[in-house]
């Protein structure tokens, strides 16, 4: 992440947050010394665990629990980052689908493991590219799976290629709105985001 001066006193939104990355990033920020964050996941439990954490740090926080595939979730979850005031944006929700070590993914996973790793973050970006304001920050989370083929994880590899060329190539557009678009799909992820 960038230094913690840049973070000091902001506002974030993160969506997929209670995942071992989504809480490694809330830790993070709150070392940090956000001014805020806004919390969307669809595990409640860990979302009202990590409101209590960040009010330890001196952090307020607001939690929007739900399924970022929802477009109802996703329009609340805007609308609550909108009048926090974040110009930060962390796009990580994401699912790796079950499968044994030596056998393909669940098909039946297949619509909702597209869904979520690509299509919710790219429809957020299209539903609210003309509410984001001027120098909004977007990072969305990719995975090494999608530069680097692995057998066991198809569908999930090809999802986060996806959403790669699309951030890609959505990037001048968003720059000409002066938003700028991220992604990270290494291991500097906490390092890169928002650069």
């Amino acid at each position: 992440m960038r230094s913690a001066a840049f973070y000091a006193g902001q506002a974030v939104f993160i969506c997929g947050s209670t995942g071992g990355l989504g809480q490694a990033i809330v830790h993070e920020l709150c070392a940090c010394r956000v001014r805020a964050l806004v919390l969307s996941a669809r595990r409640e439990h860990i979302l009202q665990e990590q409101r209590q954490y960040a009010a330890a740090h001196g952090v307020e926080v607001q939690i929007c629990p739900g399924d970022f595939t929802d477009p109802k979730v996703r329009a609340l979850a805007m609308s609550m980052a909108a009048a926090a005031g974040c110009q930060c944006l962390i796009l990580a929700a994401g699912q790796v689908p079950a499968h044994a070590r030596d056998s393909l993914e669940d098909p039946a996973a297949v619509e909702q493991i597209f869904k979520l790793n690509a299509l919710a973050p790219l429809q957020f970006l299209y539903e609210n590219a003309d509410k984001f304001t001027l120098g909004t920050r977007i990072a969305l989370i990719s995975s090494q799976a999608a530069l680097y083929p692995i057998p066991m994880l198809p569908v999930y590899g090809s999802a986060k290629a996806a959403l790669s060329y699309a951030v890609q190539a959505l990037q001048p557009q968003f720059a000409a709105r002066r938003v700028k678009l991220t992604f990270s799909d290494g291991p500097a992820l906490c390092r890169a985001l928002l650069v």
